[in-house]
């Protein structure tokens, strides 16, 4: 049967999460996850740095450095967790252009408004491929694009007839 807690209970029970979890960080190095789930929040969220300095003198949040090295460690793991994945072919991308002015509040010769153009891209897992040979035919449909400056054979051109004439083929 579901219990439902009110407000001001389970407020207490979080003061006193948060009061233990400082107790146990002050005694005990290892013993600081809500430390390092804050200090990562605060890190996403551009929380100053002299704000996130005085809530871990406070023992609400881990050092500036230890969240600079946690980040690090995240962003190497997901780096390479990224790069295996994508060794198995079993791994799409899709990109994105996007522009960003950077305007100035008076633009000067000195600070004159920036306009900068980049990509950016998504890596997205495929599923429910078994055999990742199948995938292997990137090199063989290289050769044979249009687009391809040197091709070793000769590229394949479609036009709406030949399609119009598959299709009537399917058909019957």
């Amino acid at each position: 049967m579901l219990e439902i807690i009110p407000f001001s209970k389970t407020y207490s029970v979080q003061k006193t999460v948060v009061a233990v979890s400082i107790l146990l960080q002050s005694t005990n190095e290892r013993c600081n996850y809500l430390q390092s789930v804050l200090g990562i929040f605060f890190h996403s969220t551009s929380v100053p740095e002299k704000v996130i300095e005085t809530l871990a003198h406070a023992g609400l949040s881990i050092s500036l450095s230890s969240i600079h090295n946690a980040v690090k460690s995240l962003s190497r793991d997901a780096g390479r967790k990224l790069k295996e994945a994508v060794r198995t072919l079993q791994t799409a991308f899709a990109y994105d252009n996007f522009d960003i002015n950077f305007k100035s509040s008076e633009p000067t010769v000195e600070r004159p408004a920036t306009f900068v153009s980049a990509t950016s891209a998504t890596a997205i897992p495929l599923y429910g491929v078994g055999d990742s040979g199948v995938l292997r035919c990137s090199a063989q449909l290289w050769e044979k694009d249009t687009k391809n400056p040197s091709p070793s054979s000769i590229p394949v051109k479609l036009d709406v007839d030949d399609l119009s004439g598959l299709h009537a083929q399917s058909s019957t």
